[in-house]
C-alpha cells in the first residue's frame, strides 16, 4: 500500500475494510483466538520458528502465517516440543478451497499452500475468568 504509488504512478488506491485471516481462522475453527486472560501471538513462520518453544511458553495461541514451505521443520518442531496435537493447519480459509488438516504430520511430505496458517492452540490460562485458580489454569 505505502510502495504503490510509488511504484505505479498515478494508480487510484481504493482501501476495502474486511475481515483478517488472523481472526477469520478462529472463527472457522471455531477456537478462541485469545479468551479471558489468554494472550495470542502472529508472525510468519518464515522468520524463526526456533522462537517457537518461547512463545509456547508466553502466549496461549500462535498464529503462524506462510507455513507452505515450513511444514516439515514446524511439524519437526511441534514434535519435539509435545505441540502437535494443539496445531490446526488452515489453507485457502473461508474460500470455496478451504483446507482444514488436524494432523499435520499428514502433511509433511506435501507441498503446502502459501496461503496456509498454522494455528497453535494451547490455551494455559483457559478457565481463570470463571474463578479457576491461576495454579489450576497454569499460570505460576
Amino acid at each position: 500500500m505505502e510502495e504503490a504509488p510509488d511504484r505505479w504512478p498515478g494508480i487510484e488506491i481504493e482501501i476495502i475494510p474486511g475481515i483478517s485471516s488472523i481472526t477469520a481462522i478462529p472463527a472457522e475453527l471455531k477456537i478462541p483466538l485469545a479468551d479471558g486472560q489468554e494472550r495470542f501471538c502472529v508472525l510468519p513462520a518464515t522468520y524463526g520458528i526456533e522462537d517457537l518453544p518461547s512463545l509456547a511458553a508466553e502466549f496461549d495461541t500462535i498464529i503462524l502465517t506462510k507455513v507452505g514451505r515450513m511444514i516439515p521443520s514446524l511439524v519437526k518442531m511441534l514434535r519435539q516440543h509435545e505441540l502437535l496435537r494443539t496445531a490446526t493447519y488452515v489453507t485457502y480459509g473461508t474460500t470455496d478451497q478451504q483446507k482444514i488438516v488436524k494432523d499435520l504430520e499428514t502433511l509433511e511430505g506435501d507441498r503446502c499452500d502459501y496461503f496456509s496458517m498454522v494455528m497453535i492452540s494451547i490455551r494455559r490460562r483457559k478457565g481463570v475468568l470463571r474463578g479457576l485458580p491461576r495454579d489450576s489454569a497454569g499460570i505460576s
